[in-house]
């Protein structure tokens, strides 16, 4: 029985985590016997609360109440439980299982529910990501709308938009962005050259502007592996602009 103890404590702990995104990003990050003690760790709380529950529950008689609504009693059916399991599991126990993945079930789906908007998802996952330079700048990118510089192995750069990050699922593979501009990066001296501008076509199409349209915008979107990807940094074209100006010779204006 024992065995089915932990069984039923990580079963409780799989379904708070599958639903709430922070527990579920650090599940996703432990490895070993972590993991199963991440888990395990929020199915010991909804156990904890069924116990409870089911102790409050039985103080005030509840489960008469509501076995009467049937035709039914506490003693007939804490018979048949014991009959079915051979006197193994109490009819308490059956009780506490019940609340117990009721409550995990519970404040997974409230917690999953506040996290439909979009930039609070963003906000609560840029709290539990902090370790990991490469996402937290990700996960800044995204909830900013900021632009974001990618400069690959064969010195090709891209910048654009980041439009989501799903950080909580699996480690980061790839880098999805909107290009706004794209260039190279020079082979001496690695300064960035900005020649081509995709922001104008996205005006003239009216998917950028006041109202943008992310969704048509994600038919331009650029998916790059993240093994390929030399360095990456937020891009501010003022600051672009502001050291083109400046260099000692033969500047060059940065693309509109």
């Amino acid at each position: 029985m024992g065995v089915l103890y932990v069984a039923f404590v990580l079963v409780c702990g799989y379904v708070y985590t599958s639903l709430h995104l922070p527990a579920r990003y650090r599940q996703k990050r432990a490895s070993g016997w972590d993991s199963y003690f991440e888990v395990a760790k929020y199915g010991f709380y909804a156990v904890i609360g069924g116990i409870i529950f089911t102790g409050i529950f039985d103080a005030i008689d509840l489960p008469s109440i509501v076995l009467s609504w049937i035709n039914q009693d506490t003693k007939t059916l804490s018979g048949k439980i014991s009959q079915y399991s051979s006197g193994a599991i109490t009819s308490f126990e059956i009780c506490t299982a019940i609340s117990a993945l009721a409550l995990a079930a519970l404040f997974g789906v409230r917690e999953k529910t506040e996290y439909k908007d979009p930039r609070r998802r963003l906000k609560k996952l840029a709290k539990v990501c902090k370790n990991d330079e490469m996402e937290t700048i990700l996960l800044q990118a995204a909830l900013e709308i900021s632009l974001f510089s990618v400069t690959l192995e064969n010195r090709k750069c891209y910048i654009g938009l980041i439009y989501d990050s799903h950080v909580e699922e699996n480690p980061i593979e790839s880098i999805a962005l909107i290009p706004f501009y794209s260039g190279h990066r020079d082979s001496e001296t690695l300064e960035l050259q900005i020649n081509r501008s995709y922001k104008k076509h996205y005006i003239e199409e009216g998917l950028y502007g006041n109202n943008p349209d992310y969704r048509k915008l994600l038919f331009f979107r650029v998916v790059i592996p993240i093994n390929q990807v030399v360095s990456c940094s937020l891009f501010s074209q003022e600051v672009y602009r502001s050291l083109a100006n400046n260099k000692t010779d033969n500047p060059q204006k940065a693309a509109p």
